[in-house]
């Protein structure tokens, strides 16, 4: 209600017990706004406020990081937390995961991020090990 106070009328998204459901609503509900501001037709006012609430407003669509984009992000979060996993959800947190479980498996990847892993030694510190020591969110045995 608040936010439909401060935006006008938009649907808002229907509360369900199924977090997935309430992303994917709050994301249809995201889509009208949207639209109108990329096709230049979204008042000022509510601009202001959909990006007061988070919303980052774009006129091109969203576009996954690359796998060296992820790697630098790593890098800078390794520099500035001193570990190397984020403890929050998110984008990095799953590509995270998602490069100790392919090196956990022996899965290949290419040279070049071979070669970058390597040359930035940090191979070590990306095992299950040492990634999950301090994560509750894993169980370990």
């Amino acid at each position: 209600r608040r936010i439909n106070a401060k935006l006008g009328q938009f649907a808002y998204p229907v509360v369900s017990k199924n977090v997935y459901e309430k992303t994917e609503n709050i994301g249809k509900w995201l889509n009208q706004p949207v639209e109108l501001y990329r096709n230049d037709k979204l008042e000022n006012e509510k601009k202001t406020e959909l990006r007061s609430l988070g919303v980052k407003l774009t006129k091109g669509y969203p576009v996954l990081a690359t796998w060296e984009e992820r790697f630098e992000e790593m890098l800078e979060y390794y520099h500035k937390n001193k570990t190397f996993l984020p403890k929050r959800e998110g984008p990095l947190r799953d590509w995270m995961i998602d490069l100790v479980s392919i090196l956990q498996k022996g899965d290949t990847l290419t040279k070049k991020k071979m070669a970058k892993i390597k040359e930035t030694k940090i191979e070590k510190y990306l095992k299950p090990e040492v990634i999950y020591a301090d994560d509750n969110a894993f169980s370990r045995e």
